[in-house]
Protein backbone atom coordinates (compact mmCIF):
# COMPACT_ATOMS: atom_id res chain seq x y z
CA UNK A 1 0.00 0.00 0.00
CA UNK A 2 1.67 3.24 -1.09
CA UNK A 3 2.07 6.16 1.29
CA UNK A 4 2.30 9.52 -0.42
CA UNK A 5 4.18 12.33 1.32
CA UNK A 6 3.05 15.63 -0.12
CA UNK A 7 4.73 18.98 -0.52
CA UNK A 8 2.93 22.07 0.74
CA UNK A 9 1.64 22.73 -2.80
CA UNK A 10 -0.07 19.31 -2.82
CA UNK A 11 2.31 17.58 -5.23
CA UNK A 12 3.76 14.20 -4.31
CA UNK A 13 7.25 14.57 -2.86
CA UNK A 14 7.79 10.90 -2.05
CA UNK A 15 5.92 7.62 -2.40
CA UNK A 16 6.79 4.92 0.12
CA UNK A 17 5.93 1.30 -0.58
CA UNK A 18 6.39 -0.14 2.89
CA UNK A 19 4.50 -1.40 5.89
CA UNK A 20 7.33 -0.62 8.29
CA UNK A 21 8.30 2.96 9.03
CA UNK A 22 9.81 2.11 12.41
CA UNK A 23 12.11 4.92 13.52
CA UNK A 24 11.44 7.00 10.39
CA UNK A 25 12.22 10.73 10.52
CA UNK A 26 8.95 12.29 9.37
CA UNK A 27 9.29 15.62 11.21
CA UNK A 28 6.94 18.18 9.68
CA UNK A 29 5.77 15.77 6.96
CA UNK A 30 2.41 16.42 5.34
CA UNK A 31 0.63 13.10 5.79
CA UNK A 32 -2.87 14.51 5.69
CA UNK A 33 -5.41 11.87 4.64
CA UNK A 34 -2.62 9.29 4.22
CA UNK A 35 -3.51 5.62 4.49
CA UNK A 36 -1.35 4.48 7.42
CA UNK A 37 -3.65 1.63 8.42
CA UNK A 38 -1.66 -1.17 10.12
CA UNK A 39 1.68 0.65 9.56
CA UNK A 40 4.54 0.10 12.03
CA UNK A 41 5.54 3.60 13.18
CA UNK A 42 7.26 2.58 16.42
CA UNK A 43 9.80 5.20 17.52
CA UNK A 44 9.01 7.33 14.44
CA UNK A 45 9.68 11.06 14.71
CA UNK A 46 6.40 12.71 13.69
CA UNK A 47 6.97 16.03 15.45
CA UNK A 48 4.78 18.73 13.91
CA UNK A 49 3.61 16.35 11.17
CA UNK A 50 0.25 17.09 9.56
CA UNK A 51 -1.83 13.95 10.00
CA UNK A 52 -5.27 15.52 9.55
CA UNK A 53 -7.75 12.93 8.36
CA UNK A 54 -5.06 10.23 8.20
CA UNK A 55 -6.15 6.61 8.55
CA UNK A 56 -4.08 5.39 11.51
CA UNK A 57 -6.37 2.51 12.47
CA UNK A 58 -4.36 -0.31 14.03
CA UNK A 59 -1.13 1.64 13.46
CA UNK A 60 1.69 0.82 15.87
CA UNK A 61 2.73 4.21 17.27
CA UNK A 62 4.49 2.91 20.38
CA UNK A 63 7.05 5.44 21.58
CA UNK A 64 6.49 7.63 18.51
CA UNK A 65 7.17 11.33 18.97
CA UNK A 66 3.95 13.11 18.00
CA UNK A 67 4.78 16.40 19.75
CA UNK A 68 2.78 19.16 18.07
CA UNK A 69 1.36 16.83 15.42
CA UNK A 70 -1.95 17.84 13.86
CA UNK A 71 -4.19 14.82 14.47
CA UNK A 72 -7.52 16.54 13.81
CA UNK A 73 -9.99 14.11 12.24
CA UNK A 74 -7.33 11.36 12.17
CA UNK A 75 -8.76 7.89 12.71
CA UNK A 76 -6.81 6.43 15.64
CA UNK A 77 -9.16 3.55 16.43
CA UNK A 78 -7.21 0.61 17.83
CA UNK A 79 -3.90 2.42 17.29
CA UNK A 80 -1.26 1.49 19.85
CA UNK A 81 -0.14 4.75 21.48
CA UNK A 82 1.77 3.19 24.38
CA UNK A 83 4.60 5.51 25.36
CA UNK A 84 3.86 7.95 22.52
CA UNK A 85 4.69 11.61 23.16
CA UNK A 86 1.43 13.45 22.51
CA UNK A 87 2.31 16.85 23.98
CA UNK A 88 0.78 19.84 22.21
CA UNK A 89 -1.10 17.72 19.67
CA UNK A 90 -3.92 19.49 17.87
CA UNK A 91 -6.44 17.00 19.18
CA UNK A 92 -7.32 16.06 22.73
CA UNK A 93 -5.79 12.64 23.33
CA UNK A 94 -5.91 11.15 26.83
CA UNK A 95 -4.53 7.75 27.85
CA UNK A 96 -5.04 6.26 31.29
CA UNK A 97 -3.89 2.82 32.39
CA UNK A 98 -6.51 1.64 34.86
CA UNK A 99 -6.28 -1.36 37.13
CA UNK A 100 -7.97 -3.58 34.54
CA UNK A 101 -8.07 -1.95 31.10
CA UNK A 102 -6.51 1.01 29.34
CA UNK A 103 -8.65 4.05 28.54
CA UNK A 104 -8.04 5.86 25.26
CA UNK A 105 -9.97 9.09 24.75
CA UNK A 106 -9.60 10.95 21.49
CA UNK A 107 -11.75 14.03 21.72
CA UNK A 108 -15.17 12.64 22.79
CA UNK A 109 -14.53 9.12 21.45
CA UNK A 110 -13.59 6.89 24.42
CA UNK A 111 -12.48 3.25 24.40
CA UNK A 112 -12.14 1.18 27.55
CA UNK A 113 -11.02 -2.36 26.81
CA UNK A 114 -13.09 -3.42 23.80
CA UNK A 115 -16.04 -1.08 24.51
CA UNK A 116 -16.13 2.17 22.54
CA UNK A 117 -18.65 4.97 23.09
CA UNK A 118 -18.96 8.75 23.10
CA UNK A 119 -17.91 10.26 26.45
CA UNK A 120 -21.47 11.40 27.21
CA UNK A 121 -22.75 7.82 26.74
CA UNK A 122 -20.00 6.47 29.00
CA UNK A 123 -20.84 8.96 31.75
CA UNK A 124 -24.52 8.12 31.53
CA UNK A 125 -24.05 4.32 31.33
CA UNK A 126 -20.65 3.38 32.82
CA UNK A 127 -22.20 1.46 35.73
CA UNK A 128 -24.31 -0.74 33.43
CA UNK A 129 -21.45 -1.19 30.92
CA UNK A 130 -19.08 -2.14 33.75
CA UNK A 131 -21.51 -4.70 35.17
CA UNK A 132 -22.15 -6.14 31.69
CA UNK A 133 -18.37 -6.65 31.34
CA UNK A 134 -18.01 -8.25 34.80
CA UNK A 135 -16.17 -5.34 36.43
CA UNK A 136 -16.22 -5.30 40.23
CA UNK A 137 -18.01 -2.44 41.98
CA UNK A 138 -14.59 -1.03 42.96
CA UNK A 139 -13.43 -1.15 39.32
CA UNK A 140 -16.65 0.53 38.18
CA UNK A 141 -16.08 3.32 40.70
CA UNK A 142 -12.42 3.67 39.61
CA UNK A 143 -13.31 3.95 35.92
CA UNK A 144 -16.16 6.34 36.71
CA UNK A 145 -13.61 8.68 38.31
CA UNK A 146 -11.42 8.40 35.20
CA UNK A 147 -14.36 9.25 32.94
CA UNK A 148 -15.24 12.35 34.97
CA UNK A 149 -11.56 13.35 34.96
CA UNK A 150 -11.52 13.09 31.15
CA UNK A 151 -14.66 15.23 30.98
CA UNK A 152 -12.98 17.82 33.23
CA UNK A 153 -9.73 17.91 31.24
CA UNK A 154 -11.61 18.25 27.95
CA UNK A 155 -13.75 21.04 29.38
CA UNK A 156 -10.61 22.88 30.50
CA UNK A 157 -9.00 22.40 27.08
CA UNK A 158 -12.08 23.79 25.32
CA UNK A 159 -12.60 26.70 27.72
CA UNK A 160 -11.43 30.12 26.58
CA UNK A 161 -8.99 31.72 29.00
CA UNK A 162 -10.13 34.50 31.26
CA UNK A 163 -8.63 37.98 31.04
CA UNK A 164 -5.61 36.99 33.10
CA UNK A 165 -5.14 33.90 30.91
CA UNK A 166 -5.49 31.49 33.81
CA UNK A 167 -7.84 30.49 36.57
CA UNK A 168 -6.87 30.36 40.20
CA UNK A 169 -6.22 27.09 41.98
CA UNK A 170 -9.34 27.71 44.08
CA UNK A 171 -11.49 28.17 40.97
CA UNK A 172 -10.16 24.93 39.47
CA UNK A 173 -10.82 23.10 42.78
CA UNK A 174 -14.40 24.39 42.91
CA UNK A 175 -14.99 23.46 39.25
CA UNK A 176 -13.65 19.94 39.88
CA UNK A 177 -15.82 19.45 42.97
CA UNK A 178 -18.87 20.83 41.17
CA UNK A 179 -18.35 18.39 38.31
CA UNK A 180 -17.65 15.41 40.57
CA UNK A 181 -20.72 16.20 42.73
CA UNK A 182 -23.09 16.34 39.76
CA UNK A 183 -23.39 20.13 39.78
CA UNK A 184 -23.97 20.47 43.53
CA UNK A 185 -20.79 22.44 44.22
CA UNK A 186 -17.88 21.86 46.54
CA UNK A 187 -18.54 20.12 49.84
CA UNK A 188 -14.93 19.81 50.98
CA UNK A 189 -15.61 21.68 54.16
Amino acid sequence: MPIHILRTDGSVALTILAENLRGADLRGADLGHANLHDIDLRHADLRHARLTGADLRHADLRHANLTGADLRDADLRHANLTGADLRWCKQTVIRIQGSRDEINAIDSDVRIGCERHELSAWIENYIQIGRKNSYTEAEIAEYGIYLFAIKYVQALAARPSNEAGKSTQGQRHEEWCDMMNGGFGCNCG
